[in-house]
């Protein structure tokens, strides 16, 4: 399950259960939520993304990627992939959407046309993630079963990945990258509090063009005891709104039952949140929520977690005397 946030107006967060693709909707006037599409698609949706129109992309379990429109009619339905679709992300411009399958390959869409506009293949690249870099128009990045990240630049005509990382025990679940591009954070896969790390990386090109690009692991953090299956960054007006200086706040979720707050600067966690009645949670994502200072504004869930049994929670993320907690957003 995989879950995914748009950049609509009303911050909204795209949910998976069953067969059906459902919106929560956070209302400004009460936090409500409102089925939006349903029982779109001929099988359980894998991965899910939203972009600024509010336009959705659904990629399937049988290899299918459905392009849904803001009004939760299918405009396309691709049937390139031959396995599940387990990442899609839609570009800065939402002009393109890559998807990213277990068939080893990734491939980019044209959003108004459905045609594919650039393919990538990698044997046993099976794919488990995967994000556009906010501040490209070409180059995304993904995780794989085959313990690698790889970068893939659209320019090049996607021949091979331009860089792949490597270095993993236990293949990436999950990945985010910041709003400028600079730091990927990755979650992993573990068992016995074996594994399960966050991992940090620079993504930051060297000035001179004759360098070779070759980003560097700044941070490996530790703390789950069970797959971090998710991370994501803070939005930068809620890291201000916290205090930060910058967007250096990271959110995890893993099946161990945790969501755990993080920053490169500090090993240990800034802040835990444990789900109750022994929860695993499989997905998360941030709405692009902004406080100030109204009362809705200062109720609207910085988090939103969810669980293979189909349990959702909305958090908020709290600073008080210089510390960070994370508490059950109100209803």
């Amino acid at each position: 399950m995989k879950c995914s946030f748009g950049l609509e107006p009303t911050p909204c967060a795209v949910a998976i259960h069953l067969q059906a693709v459902r919106t929560l909707q956070f209302d400004d006037s009460a936090a409500q939520s409102t089925p939006r599409f349903s029982k779109i698609g001929k099988q359980s949706p894998t991965s899910l993304s939203g972009c600024v129109n509010g336009s959705v992309a659904a990629g399937h379990r049988d290899g299918s990627v459905l392009l849904i429109g803001s009004d939760g009619s299918a405009q396309h339905c691709l049937e390139e992939h031959a396995l599940a679709v387990m990442g899609m992300d839609f570009s800065p411009s939402s002009t393109q959407v890559v998807s990213g399958s277990r068939d080893g390959t990734v491939r980019v869409w044209d959003v108004e046309t459905g045609k594919q506009a650039g393919k990538g293949a990698v044997a046993r690249n099976l794919v488990t993630c995967l994000k556009w870099l906010p501040q490209s128009s070409s180059t995304f990045v993904q995780g794989a079963e085959d313990l690698h990240v790889r970068i893939w630049d659209t320019r090049t005509g996607m021949t091979a990945p331009v860089v792949v990382l490597d270095g993993y025990t236990y293949f990436p679940l999950g990945l985010d990258v910041d709003d400028a591009g600079h730091t990927l954070a990755t979650s992993s896969k573990g068992f016995n509090s074996v594994g399960a790390e966050v991992r940090l990386w620079d993504l930051r090109r060297p000035k001179e063009a004759a360098h070779v690009w070759q980003p560097q692991q700044i941070a490996e953090l530790q703390g789950h005891s069970a797959d971090a299956v998710a991370c994501t960054w803070l939005p930068v007006a809620v890291c201000t709104a916290l205090g930060r200086d910058s967007q250096d706040i990271l959110a995890t979720a893993s099946k161990d039952g945790s969501v755990r707050l993080w920053s490169a600067s500090s090993e240990s966690p800034l802040a835990t949140y444990k789900g109750s009645g022994g929860v695993a949670w499989s997905c998360m994502a941030a709405p692009a929520t902004v406080d100030d200072g109204s009362a809705t504004s200062t109720q609207a869930p910085h988090l939103v977690v969810g669980s293979h049994s189909g349990q959702l929670q909305a958090l908020r993320v709290q600073s008080a005397n210089g510390k960070l907690s994370i508490l059950d957003a109100p209803p």
